[in-house]
């Protein structure tokens, strides 16, 4: 059995040089594959409403909708994060909370990154 130990102090992880995890200042540029829920979502009202998110330490990027196949699209989005302001895990949550009015249902039926880098 191989026994983990976990770093839990502040100083502790300093000291260890291991502070370049929880560096200040980071930015994070994300490239997010937005999957419709149906095939007749309408991509740009979809678009809009994810851009009107806001956020405190987003910014939105380029944009554009490929066909996966098979008469099915998808949303890619470059999103930027400023990684001292904002959790990745709000703005997922917020972009799959969105509902389309017309027809009473959520945009999105699943996210996925596909890149992160840390700026």
């Amino acid at each position: 059995m191989v026994e983990s130990k976990q770093v839990g102090d502040v100083d502790e992880i300093e000291r260890r040089g291991l502070s370049g995890f929880t560096q200040k200042g980071t930015k994070s540029t994300i490239v997010l594959d937005v999957k419709p829920k149906s095939a007749d979502i309408d991509f740009n009202l979809m678009e809009k409403a994810i851009r009107n998110l806001k956020f405190d330490g987003v910014s939105f990027g380029a944009s554009k909708i490929e066909e996966i196949g098979y008469g099915i699209k998808k949303l890619e989005l470059m999103i930027t994060l400023d990684d001292d302001k904002v959790d990745w895990a709000q703005v997922e949550r917020s972009i799959m909370h969105l509902k389309d009015e017309t027809n009473h249902s959520n945009f999105a039926s699943s996210l996925e990154i596909q890149s992160w880098n840390k700026l």
